[in-house]
């Protein structure tokens, strides 16, 4: 869904123009409909995460994975190394003694410049928290700005503008990835390009406005800035073919203005750029594991209240595996008035533009594979693009993204156009059945250990001066277990307390380096098994990586405690809910 041909027919949805010499504020600052719709998503985003809100530092709204730490240690390290004179793009700290490439992971250096001052005020979990708060909210708006100026009808753009702010992919995304939920510069790129080709803003000032909300994009997620710039490629070129001569003529230098924009944008994250190519991507996106099963559009996943339950034999057919990758769900009523306005105005080519590129979107999402109920059965046309550069470091079930921004802005549309008392009556019903059927399940929890809120109160020996008496600054530190791994939070242990040691373990999206990966303890100590050779591992380990701490949780499995002993290991306190082990006299080699 972009911008290009929605803008094809002026007359068919005339925005609501700003008059001349209006005030000082911008129209969407004097819009009241534009506050009352991000208060009801504020309102509603606090009421369904309120026990995060009444534990803002200790409780996420988030799932227990490692997964959010990655942002909440970021926020410390981007500062700690400019204080220190550092390349804020690779470090040493983490999987010891590196380079670990942050410029090749989703390091999101755009979502420090709030997280930083928000951590330093009211700490990591505090921070994270508040800005998932912001994330639907902020983009919910944004959708409700695109559709307020195509449909004018503020109340049809409040619903539209929370069907995508608070949509599958959103919900999911919530559950662990800063990078993903920030998805408010689709909607206001397609704004301003409406705005430019209809000559309500000159070219200059779209150029400004692109290239600024280009830059905030790429800083948060370059996956959200290359499928963003594919989709506003193909509105481009399913516009322009749809469009008379004069109209093609705007849409060509609508085109070229966005070009110039992304070559703006790629000389202010130049370095960046540069920086990602000189290491490959610590991990790669999953083409044929996560493709948008085509049932997953009209079921609902576990984190939906209503008909999770009922078509439970079905959905645990469909969505077997990740839960923040189950992202397409629209629900029935929604997409029967999507259906009724792509029927119901197909003449008209803004219609038929939303409608084809919204189409483009599902199809893609759909993945390699077409599958229904986990069956797979023929290849699409993903199958011909999923090895190709960039392509192949997508996901495709992500690209449901844009399904939800194309259908809130046709479903805002249909809704704003109802003549008649009845006609209203029956359309909005259908909105408020969609409603219903995209209340969230509070309740929502998986065997992975995901849920919508997780305890992340870390040990007193941290979040305290308690380590300062037990670790020397810049030794190499060991965390087990459950820290050391994606399932763990060692990142967050160590922004707890200023970067003051370095670690032998990590997660940025990849569970170990090659360094590491060669002991076979790397894995053991992942899926939390111990096998008979594991003392000599871990000699091996901790002598390789420098290690001189073994840090262990209070109330973690007990089964590590004899190997650290065999290994020659002595515990040296149990303070602060950690138990501290160093290496005994002479280093002891593994017992036989």
């Amino acid at each position: 869904m972009t911008a290009v041909g929605v803008a094809t027919v002026p007359a068919e949805a005339e925005p609501t123009r700003e008059p001349a010499g209006a005030g000082r504020f911008p129209v969407w600052f004097r819009d009241r409909h534009g506050w009352i719709a991000a208060g009801l998503y504020l309102a509603f985003i606090l009421f369904l995460d309120r026990h995060a809100v009444a534990h803002l530092n200790s409780v996420c709204g988030c799932a227990r994975t490692a997964d959010p730490t990655q942002w909440m240690w970021s926020w410390v390290w981007i500062p700690y190394a400019i204080t220190h004179g550092l390349n804020p793009l690779v470090t040493h700290l983490f999987w010891y003694p590196g380079p670990f490439d942050l410029a090749a992971v989703t390091l999101s250096p755009a979502a420090a410049i709030p997280g930083i001052p928000l951590d330093a005020l009211f700490g990591p979990v505090a921070a994270f928290n508040l800005l998932f708060f912001a994330a639907p909210v902020v983009s919910g708006w944004a959708a409700y700005r695109l559709c307020r100026y195509l449909s004018g009808a503020p109340w049809a753009s409040i619903f539209a503008g929370y069907t995508y702010g608070f949509s599958a992919y959103e919900l999911a995304h919530e559950l662990a990835h800063m990078n993903l939920v920030w998805v408010f510069v689709p909607p206001l790129i397609v704004l301003v390009l409406a705005r430019l080709i209809r000559a309500e803003v000159s070219a200059r000032r779209a150029l400004l406005q692109i290239t600024g909300l280009l830059i905030i994009e790429f800083g948060l997620s370059t996956e959200l800035f290359f499928t963003m710039a594919l989709f506003i490629a193909a509105g481009f070129v399913i516009g322009w073919l749809m469009a008379p001569r004069e109209l093609r003529r705007r849409i060509a230098g609508a085109a070229a203005v966005t070009f110039g924009a992304g070559v703006l944008t790629a000389v202010v994250w130049s370095y960046y750029i540069y920086e990602s190519f000189q290491a490959p991507p610590a991990s790669k996106g999953f083409p044929p594991f996560f493709p948008a099963d085509l049932v997953s559009y009209f079921l609902p996943t576990d984190m939906f209240r209503l008909g999770s339950a009922t078509f439970a034999a079905v959905t645990n057919r469909i969505y077997t595996s990740d839960p923040t990758e189950q992202n397409s769900y629209l629900g029935i009523p929604l997409i029967v008035m999507f259906v009724a306005y792509g029927v119901s105005t197909w003449r008209r080519r803004i219609t038929r533009t939303v409608v084809l590129t919204t189409f483009v979107a599902f199809v893609l999402s759909l993945g390699v594979t077409l599958t229904i109920v986990g069956n797979q059965t023929f290849s699409l046309p993903y199958h011909w693009i999923e090895n190709l550069p960039l392509f192949n470091l997508l996901t495709p079930s992500r690209l449901s993204l844009y399904v939800s921004l194309g259908v809130a802005v046709g479903a805002a549309i249909w809704l704003a156009a109802a003549h008649g008392r009845r006609s209203r009556v029956r359309r909005w019903f259908l909105a408020l059945a969609s409603l219903v059927f995209l209340y969230p399940n509070n309740a929502f929890v998986t065997p992975a250990f995901l849920s919508r809120e997780s305890d992340f109160t870390q040990p007193r020996f941290f979040t305290t001066s308690l380590y300062r008496h037990y670790i020397r600054r810049g030794e190499v530190v060991l965390p087990l277990p459950f820290s050391y791994g994606p399932g763990g939070l060692s990142l967050l242990w160590q922004a707890d307390t200023g970067m003051y040691f370095k670690l032998a373990s990590g997660y940025f999206g990849t569970v170990a380096p090659p360094s590491y990966a060669v002991n076979p303890l790397s894995l053991d100590l992942v899926i939390q098994t111990v096998p008979p050779h594991a003392a000599r591992d871990l000699n091996q380990l901790t002598r390789t990586h420098h290690v001189s701490v073994i840090l262990v949780q209070d109330g973690t499995e007990t089964q590590y405690l004899p190997m650290i002993r065999r290994a020659g290991w002595r515990l040296r306190a149990d303070v602060g809910g950690i138990r501290v082990y160093r290496r005994a006299a002479g280093g002891a080699h593994p017992s036989r």
